[in-house]
């Protein structure tokens, strides 16, 4: 699976806002630095939510993102009941 990170700004003339809404973003990572782009984060983040896009606001939930991208990668995802997990400690209640 191949990633593609890019920082959309002024310099590139792309409206992130428009990218959100076309598809062509997955993740977002939004950590805006005063007033301006704080304005612009909201718009960001809005549009995010209303196309389901993921949005982390934070460099640690980016870095968990991240980890939690690569393991997943990595290992084949299994869906595992929480019963399963604790199954051989569970208390075995007496049938009447």
């Amino acid at each position: 699976m191949a990633a593609e990170v890019a920082k959309v700004g002024d310099a590139t003339g792309t409206d992130a806002v428009e990218l959100i809404a076309s598809g062509q973003i997955r993740l977002v990572v939004n950590s805006p630095r005063g007033r301006g782009p704080r304005a612009d984060g909201a718009h960001i983040r809005r549009a995010a939510n209303v196309h389901g896009v993921p949005c982390l606001t934070t460099a640690a939930a980016a870095r968990a993102a991240a980890a939690g991208i690569a393991d997943w990668a990595a290992h084949a995802m299994t869906v595992t009941c929480l019963q399963e997990y604790h199954q051989s400690d569970q208390l075995q209640l007496p049938l009447e």
